[in-house]
């Protein structure tokens, strides 16, 4: 009765320890998932920063431009007009890319916090089964 019970325990034991890695398993697998999210979202935050330097220079040249015209030029006020309507046509745009950066800076942030939670739980079920393998042995050992 009493190798019985133990061989029931060994059972019992081996199929937590095939579930606690089963699960151990798909947690890996949407902790890489996240992460391969997150690159993506990482990618899409540095397209939308350089755009977001590229707008800033062109303002930058337009601005650059304005302070540089001659005396001459500055006679002409219908290229002045025409140069401080382009740069304000370029301020919402820069203002929205602004604005998607932070929310992606967001997302980034929240996406890093998942993964670093689910890191957690994984090392967690690793413990978890390490233990529930040392017990299995000292059973088998028995």
């Amino acid at each position: 009765a009493k190798v019985q019970g133990q061989e029931e325990e060994k059972e019992k034991l081996s199929k937590e320890i095939d579930r606690v890695q089963a699960d151990a398993s798909a947690k890996e697998g949407k902790m890489k998932d996240l992460e391969r999210e997150l690159e993506a979202v990482r990618g899409d935050l540095e397209d939308k920063k350089r755009r977001e330097r590229e707008m800033e220079e062109k303002n930058s040249e337009y601005e650059k431009s304005i302070s540089d015209l001659s005396e001459e030029q500055k006679e002409n006020a219908t290229k002045i007009e025409s140069l401080e309507g382009q740069m304000e046509s370029y301020k919402p745009e820069i203002e929205a890319l602004g604005i998607e950066k932070a929310k992606q800076d967001k997302i980034a942030a929240e996406m890093a916090e998942k993964l670093k939670d689910l890191e957690e739980r994984a090392n967690v079920e690793s413990i978890r089964a390490n233990d529930l393998k040392a017990k299995l042995s000292i059973l088998q050992g028995e």
